[in-house]
This record gives structure tokens, sequence and C-alpha cells, in this order.
């Protein structure tokens, strides 16, 4: 969708939408021209199995996958997102990590 809305107006919509947080792949990002000082928010670059980076508050942190198998790796950056929300960027890559260890990101019955 920003690739034919365009890179500044989705950055003003941002900001009259006023998010608590922005979430985006590398691409995504790319697409809107990078992270920059212009948003005031915080914001998840989601880098699939390299790492994510996390900015809150201003500052920005990179952390890198926690390892662990990798069965299933669908809903990862579902799981990133809601581990972000519970409990941070520490949580955000646990449930990742939890997410991609078993078929189809169930706990066995």
């Amino acid at each position: 969708m920003s690739e034919t809305y365009g890179a500044q107006a989705f950055r003003v919509l941002v900001g009259k939408i006023d998010p608590a947080v922005v979430f985006g792949n590398e691409g995504d990002w790319d697409v809107v021209g990078g992270m920059s000082n212009e948003l005031s928010i915080d914001a998840v670059v989601k880098r699939g199995a390299l790492w994510s980076t996390f900015v809150v508050d201003g500052v920005q942190t990179s952390l890198a996958v926690v390892p662990g198998p990798v069965v299933y790796v669908t809903g990862a950056g579902e799981a990133v997102t809601a581990g972000y929300f519970v409990g941070g960027p520490q949580m955000a890559m646990a449930a990742a990590a939890r997410c991609v260890s078993q078929t189809g990101a169930q706990p066995p019955c």
C-alpha cells in the first residue's frame, strides 16, 4: 500500500493517527524511507531469522533471535507483535522463538 500511497504521505498519516507503536518488516520500512528521527513513536523492524530492532522511548535496540529449534516459521512475526505488547522487546523475541519451535504454533494437547 505505501508503495502507491507514498512515503511522505504515509508518514504524515502516521503522525495524524498517532499510534503507540508501528511494526513492519525491513521491506516495509525501506518503502517508507526507513526509520528516522521524524517518527516520535515506538517502532519495530522485524528481520525474520536475523534479529529485530526496537525503538522504545527514542532508544534503539537490536535483539538477536532466541536460540532454539526451528520447526515451523509461520506466525513468527505475529508472535513478535503479541510478545511486544505483553512484555516488550525481550518478550517479543521469546514469543517468536516459542512460536517457531512447534508445528502450527500450537502447544501440544
